[in-house]
């Protein structure tokens, strides 16, 4: 897996991110995560608008045990209309 610097943060991300947006909260989507991860890739991709948050929870919960070796990042401050759009 090939890696680039992050803008000037210093942070080392994998050229792939996996795009966490399809992921369900359930068994299968967190051995997906997982995987991603023993291929190398450590730049995960959720929001907050993902699943009305529970996206972000899953992926977290998921990815806890290798926390120190990869970068979540998210978009924040989407806000979830009445009519649900």
């Amino acid at each position: 897996m090939e890696y680039v610097q992050l803008g000037n943060s210093g942070l080392r991300v994998s050229g792939i991110a996996v795009g966490c947006m399809s992921l369900a909260d359930d068994a299968a989507s967190e051995r997906i995560l997982r995987k991603a991860v023993d291929a190398g890739i450590n730049f995960f991709d959720t929001a907050d608008l993902y699943q009305a948050g529970a996206n972000e929870s899953m992926v977290g919960r998921a990815l806890r045990a290798v926390r120190d070796r990869v970068v979540i990042a998210t978009k924040v401050g989407n806000r979830l209309r009445g009519d649900g759009s």
